[in-house]
């Protein structure tokens, strides 16, 4: 069985380090302290979140990702969803169908599971008024068993129509329920400190921020060979250093390098670089239709800066080798093709440099567009 796990919430034995920043996480918790976690994709922070709450084994948990919302309607809906799971699975689902009348709950048999399912009158428009009969429910869940609410993907708010006001709404209402702690976790940094860090946000301070970095790899490297020691698979320090750096030493890519490499792998065998080419072969091949299908959409100026950026790197994109490899004598244009490339989420911008969202797809245009 393959020991590595990634594209998923891991905890307990497949949950590896930060201890500090657990402690610190449930400290905020017992004190329904609101927190915000920052940190680049991939890196961990909802496991940090999971991990944190599961070893206190006290609260029940309302989770929603707010991946893709672009109205009130939809963002109320989450949270009804999220409600009704929580509340199926905690034995209250019968009285929560009975607190939502007005939307006109009707319930079916989900056909994988064979459990019960949600359905809600989508004629019924749900407003940011909605909000306020919703967190009533989130109160009358806390008092029936502790209650921590994980909202997922959060900078995703600033997507709604007439963000400002929708998202002071929900600020209201998460001020009007401080017995009950809120963590907030988004994969784009920038946006979550527009929501958090702008002084004319609502959000502005409503939450201590924690910051979650990618996993060392003098603590995570580790971990991830005696991972690969149980399965009598040889890994050198030298070829997990190269693991890291092909990942861009990010925890979640880094995982998914080791997955491909332990499915391309067998006991006894001393992983060299045929093994990890093998590996990265594998991860292109599972990806490859998408891959072609991103490159279709996008012109001959952006794929020349995306080349650019797999060969050279995002920290000095104006430099003249960049420019260069990009086959460009304009700056702004460069920029301009950056800029669409983060907006259509191919790649992302840190303090560091631009960098690309999928290490796979970098790999990828490195062996088609070099």
């Amino acid at each position: 069985m393959n020991p590595f796990h990634y594209g998923s919430i891991v905890i307990g034995k497949d949950f590896c380090g930060r201890e500090s920043l657990i402690k610190e996480l449930q400290q905020h918790i017992d004190s329904c302290q609101n927190v915000v976690t920052y940190g680049e994709r991939r890196v961990g922070k909802t496991s940090l979140i999971f991990e944190a709450i599961q070893r206190k084994k006290t609260y029940r948990v309302l989770r929603l990702d707010l991946m893709n919302i672009k109205s009130i309607d939809t963002l109320c809906r989450k949270f009804l969803y999220a409600l009704g799971t929580m509340e199926q699975e905690s034995g209250f689902f019968e009285r929560f169908i009975k607190s939502i009348p007005s939307l006109r709950p009707t319930l079916s048999l989900d056909p994988v599971t064979g459990m019960p399912m949600i359905s809600l009158d989508s004629t019924v428009p749900l407003t940011e008024s909605s909000l306020q009969e919703i967190f009533g429910l989130i109160k009358k869940a806390h008092k029936n068993k502790r209650l921590i609410v994980v909202i997922d993907e959060f900078q995703a708010m600033l997507d709604i129509k007439d963000s400002h006001s929708a998202i002071a709404e929900l600020r209201a209402q998460v001020q009007h329920a401080p017995e009950i702690p809120f963590i907030f976790a988004g994969s784009i940094r920038h946006q979550m400190e527009e929501i958090f860090t702008s002084h004319d946000s609502p959000f502005f301070k409503a939450a201590i921020p924690l910051s979650v970095s990618p996993l060392s790899f003098s603590e995570f490297a580790p971990f991830l060979l005696k991972r690969f020691r149980s399965g009598k698979r040889i890994v050198s320090e030298e070829q997990m250093t190269n693991i890291f750096s092909l990942a861009g030493e990010i925890t979640g890519d880094v995982q998914q390098f080791c997955e491909a490499l332990w499915a391309t792998t067998e006991p006894g065998d001393e992983i060299g670089q045929s093994h990890i080419g093998a590996a990265i072969e594998l991860l292109i091949s599972r990806e490859v239709l998408s891959f072609q299908s991103i490159l279709a959409k996008l012109t001959s100026n952006q794929v020349r800066v995306l080349s650019a950026l797999a060969a050279i790197g995002g920290e000095k994109p104006t430099a003249k080798k960049f420019m260069k490899h990009a086959d460009s004598r304009n700056a702004s244009a460069v920029l301009k093709s950056l800029g669409r490339l983060a907006q259509i989420k191919i790649i992302y911008q840190t303090d560091q440099g631009w960098k690309f969202m999928n290490p796979v797809f970098r790999l990828y245009v490195l062996q088609y567009f070099p």
